[in-house]
Order: C-alpha cells, then structure tokens, then sequence
C-alpha cells in the first residue's frame, strides 16, 4: 500500500468529519455534516430508525462513497489517518471489509474456499500467501470444514461467517456489519456474533448497524444513535439503551428487560441501575424477588 500522511488523532482508527453526503438525483441530504471518532479495537454499534442514514454512514466509512456511488459528498472521513478521498478502492478494502445484509448476494464462487481466495487473487498475491490467509480464515470463522461446499448449500448463517471470512483474509481491520444478522434466525445469528466477539477479542475494530438493540448492549462498547441524517446521540450502552424516551422519540423499541425495569421505576420501586440486556435483567430481578 501507498504511504500517506497521518492525519488521525492518536488512537482512533476512523474519523468522520463534518460529513455530508446527498445521492445522485435526491433533493435530500442522507446524511448532514455528521463528525465521529472510532477507537481502534472498539465496538460500536449504530442504531436509528428506517432512512435514518446508516447505510449511507457506512457507505462513507468504508470507502464506497466516494469512490463508487456518485452525489454530493461534503467532509472527510480518515482511515488510519488516510482520507478516503486520497486512497484507492483497493487500498480502503485492505484496511475496511464491508459486509452488507443480503450475504447471498455477496458470494458467486463454487466453493467456499474459493469464494474467500477470490478478492486477493483480484489483488494479484502470491499463491502460497492465497493458501494461508484462506487456510487462516477458515479456521477462525470455523468454516475449514465447509471450505468445498458450494455456499448455496450453506445455512445463512454459515454464509455470513463466509462473508466475514473473505473480509479477514484481507486482513482488514476494521470490519462494518451492515444489518448483517436481519435475515438470520437466532442460531445463525448467535453463530456470527461468535465470531465477531473473537474478532473483537483479536483487536479488530467492529462497526455494526442492528435494530436489536439487546443485542448491541451485551457487546457495544459505544452507541451511536443518528436519525435524519443527523448523528442524535452518542454514548456508552447503558447511557443510550436506558432512555426509553430517546429511543421511542426516534422509534426504537427499548431492550424488554429495560422496560420492565422502567415500569418499576415509575411505580415507585427503586432500582441500583437500569438493565440494557437480558442476562444483567435477570440478575436484578431476581435480586429484587430475593429482597422481596
């Protein structure tokens, strides 16, 4: 990869700043002038209700816009301190992998080992390198044992973890879940998250839009809330997921554990903290029944 000008602040691995962004033909901004600074290794989770703009924010993080959709794009975003207007596709893909909701659509190969050797033999490596890094990422996403079975015959969380396969054998850093587990049923769902968390545990940096918002509270470790086109919110879990009016006024349904606790708060119970997940629910309910 070229070398560029560091242009980060130390220890965020992106910064987004005074960000807008407008589509071809739309009278409408999507997104208007959003800042934001990602810490390497973190997690992040963004939420907001549909056309919010969190697509179009991860268009933006990973490089898509500008290189690839056309519009009005105003801002910059730095990636390891390179600003994406700067770098090539190609350049941004080594260090961002992009995994959008509908994995099927994502995969055309044969098999699975060739599905993930496929990017980096557009990139043009070496075979023997081709041969680890596929053999590496198989054995992370735990996938050696499918590697040739065609993806068609895969479950879907399966395919996703293939998705996040092709993603690390690039070795990219900082990995973007677009909605990625919507379509899953829970096990497949539980399948990726398995995943993603050893990633997390590896240093990766995770950037994940989700509407379950229990879910982004057992592994966030921040929220972003954008609404708009507008970043509304940002914060730890238990500061964003435990306003039940933040999130209804933008039309998010608060963790259930969370709304029971707030039910209890408003008829007079006093609570040592607010659940956001369903384990840390459990916990203080029983506690209370205990007590009781």
């Amino acid at each position: 990869m070229r070398q560029f000008p560091d242009h980060g602040r130390m220890g965020n691995i992106i910064e987004v700043r005074n960000v807008s962004y407008r589509y071809r033909f739309s009278k409408r901004e999507a997104l208007k002038n959003i800042s934001l600074e990602i810490e390497e290794g973190s997690f992040v989770g963004i939420i907001g209700p549909i056309g919010a703009g969190k697509t179009t924010l991860c268009y933006c993080l990973s490089g898509v816009i500008p290189h690839i959709l056309g519009g009005e794009f105003k801002g910059d975003v730095f990636v390891k301190g390179i600003n994406t207007r700067d770098a090539t596709t190609p350049e941004l893909t080594q260090i961002i992998g992009f995994c959008q909701q509908d994995a099927e659509s994502q995969l055309f190969m044969t098999d699975v080992e060739r599905e993930i050797a496929f990017p980096l033999e557009n990139l043009m490596f070496p075979p023997d390198e081709i041969k680890a890094r596929v053999e590496e990422a198989l054995r992370i996403t735990r996938l050696t044992k499918y590697k040739k079975r065609h993806p068609f015959f895969l479950s879907g969380g399966e395919k996703q973890r293939v998705v996040i396969a092709a993603v690390l054998a690039m070795r990219s850093e900082v990995i973007i879940l677009d909605e990625t587990l919507s379509e899953l049923d829970p096990l497949g769902a539980e399948e990726v998250m398995e995943t993603v968390s050893r990633l997390k545990e590896e240093g990766k940096t995770i950037i994940m839009v989700d509407h379950d918002l229990e879910r982004l509270g057992r592994f966030a470790d921040k929220i972003v809330l954008i609404d708009e086109g507008r970043k509304v919110a940002e914060g730890t879990p238990e500061e964003i997921l435990s306003n039940i009016d933040l999130l209804r006024e933008h039309y998010l349904d608060p963790p259930w554990t969370t709304q029971i606790a707030a039910s209890l708060v408003r008829a007079g119970i006093h609570l040592p903290y607010i659940p956001i997940t369903f384990e840390s629910g459990v916990e203080l309910f029983k506690k209370l029944l205990e007590g009781a």
